[in-house]
């Protein structure tokens, strides 16, 4: 039995924007946060993601599978940790890169971002269903923040469809549907690379259209006094 006092840790709610599940969580402690910064420190993407995850699992107090969900979510879940474990406010910078008369102004502007109110999703508009012939065709699902992660490589061919197989909910045809519980990841890969490049070109179109955080930034330059509007969708940079 400690002899210390026990710290009680707040509990909050979140509805996470694409799968619409509520989770609640606690705020990370200082042995978490630690982790994530050696995994920052290690300079390898596949380690950050494994901290992110296990940092996301120790926190959430229900049964969500936290790898198993859309990208977004998870991103989205990880901002509301951030903000309730250290702060909702994340320093950004920025160059401004406006002409002036002896070059460009290279001025650095301050921007500070509220990740509980400042966020907006942009939520894809592609159908997840892809019809190949009036018979056969495929259902996706949005990407997994765990297993489409590759490192820090430059992304094959062979990447790129095991990417693409591991986000295929079913194929179907007239007579039944496929997923992969019933046939082998590396059959829907090849099936996949057999496709026409019309329909190939699709899948493409859904994946690059799947929900994204992003951040209109509005700031005016202090130096050349230049109107700014920059889109920011990595935030994750700025504070990882």
């Amino acid at each position: 039995m400690s002899l210390l006092p026990k710290i009680e840790a707040p509990i909050h709610t979140v509805k996470l924007p694409i799968s619409g599940l509520q989770v609640r969580y606690r705020p990370y402690c200082v042995k978490e946060q630690k982790l994530l910064a050696m995994a920052k420190e290690s300079d390898e993407k596949n380690a950050l993601v494994d901290a992110i995850l296990q940092l996301l699992t120790n926190c959430v107090l229900d049964s969500t599978n936290v790898s198993e969900l859309p990208l977004t979510d998870v991103e989205y879940l990880f901002y509301m940790l951030r903000a309730r474990s250290e702060s909702e406010i994340v320093e950004m910078k920025f160059r401004c890169e406006n002409s002036v008369d002896d070059g460009t102004c290279n001025n650095i502007m301050d921007y500070d971002l509220n990740l509980l109110t400042d966020l907006e999703v942009i939520k894809g508009d592609v159908s997840d269903l892809i019809e190949v012939t009036d018979k056969v065709g495929l259902k996706l699902k949005y990407q997994r923040f765990a297993h489409d992660t590759i490192g820090d490589k430059i992304p094959t061919p062979q990447d790129i469809l095991e990417i693409i197989a591991k986000n295929v909910e079913y194929i179907y045809d007239e007579n039944s549907a496929y997923g992969q519980n019933d046939v082998p990841l590396q059959n829907i890969v090849d099936w996949i690379g057999q496709l026409p490049p019309e329909k190939y070109k699709k899948i493409e179109e859904f994946f690059d259209n799947e929900p994204k955080i992003v951040k209109n930034v509005k700031i005016k330059c202090n130096k050349c006094g230049f109107d700014h509007v920059i889109t920011v969708t990595d935030i994750f940079d700025f504070f990882i």
